[in-house]
């Protein structure tokens, strides 16, 4: 700029200099001229001096480090933000994808095309003529076949009031089964009861029968010593019987240890012979009706 403004000035106002000015311009743009036609001498510059990595400062290292940070952080939050998109754009092509299907059907309906209508809807001469029919139907007097969705809730409370009634049967059955079983505990009780007297009473009578037995047998001992007596002497006294042994009369059993008899096997005197009262297989021994003891193999 300052060789065209020099040059500007010089062809602008050369009358104006005095000549000396306009010989030392002249000289001074023949100058560069002159050096760009002679080769210049380039000297070797020096490599710059090399630092080593220990010397370098520690406060531009954090710099870096933040900065590469920074950077990192950037990017993936620059790539987690294009996932983003990537997935909002893809949802935008669904909903464009379904709302031009809809526009599509929408233009299909609109265009009311015949065989479309008929393919997808009944002809409502049908519905018209369903109707006629169900009046005719209510005019002859016949009632037309309930609706099976309308008739369930009536079939269900039907069922339900026959469920109720088996149930409520059912109760009735188990009160009077309870009521049995509670009769036949205590009827099986009252068994029981009867059977433990029972046994307490045969207990009692075999007690009584073994009493029995051992006086019957201290008896049978004491008159056969009695008989061995008397047929060794001759009879003198009057209490003997036509046999010889002395008479029931006299015989004294009071002083037994043994308990007394029941009624029932007392012995009855009737001409010298004494009979039990209890019918039952008899045997005589000594000028004596014996009886066997019913139930038991005694006399």
């Amino acid at each position: 700029m300052y060789d065209q403004s020099g040059s500007e000035t010089a062809g602008a106002g050369a009358d104006a200099l005095p000549p000396h000015i306009r010989d030392m311009l002249a000289e001074a743009q023949a100058e560069p001229e002159i050096e760009s036609r002679v080769p210049s001498l380039s000297v070797r510059s020096l490599p710059p001096p090399e630092i080593p990595k220990t010397q370098l400062d520690e406060s531009d290292l954090a710099i870096l480090k933040s900065s590469l940070s920074q950077s990192r952080a950037r990017s993936e939050h620059l790539k987690s933000r294009c996932d983003e998109l990537t997935k909002i754009l893809a949802e935008r092509d669904r909903q464009l994808r379904e709302l031009r299907g809809y526009v599509h059907d929408a233009s299909r309906i609109q265009e009311r095309d015949h065989a479309y209508l008929r393919a997808t809807h009944l002809d409502p001469a049908v519905a018209l003529e369903i109707e006629l029919l169900k009046r005719r139907l209510e005019t002859a007097g016949l009632k037309p076949d309930p609706d099976p969705i309308k008739q369930l809730p009536h079939d269900l409370q039907a069922e339900f009031l026959q469920l109720t009634q088996r149930y409520n049967n059912l109760l009735l059955e188990n009160d009077e089964l309870s009521a049995a079983t509670a009769s036949a505990q205590a009827e099986r009780d009252f068994l029981r009861l009867t059977v433990r007297e029972l046994r307490e009473e045969l207990a009692a009578k075999q007690e009584w029968n073994d009493c029995l037995e051992e006086e019957r047998e201290d008896f049978f001992t004491e008159e056969g010593l009695k008989n061995n007596v008397l047929t060794e002497q001759p009879p003198q006294d009057n209490d003997t019987n036509n046999n010889g042994y002395p008479s029931s009369n006299n015989m004294d059993i009071s002083g037994s240890a043994y308990p007394p008899l029941p009624p029932q096997y007392h012995y009855q005197h009737n001409n010298n012979q004494e009979q039990q009262q209890v019918p039952s297989s008899s045997s005589s021994w000594g000028g004596h009706q014996l009886s066997r003891v019913p139930g038991t193999g005694y006399y």
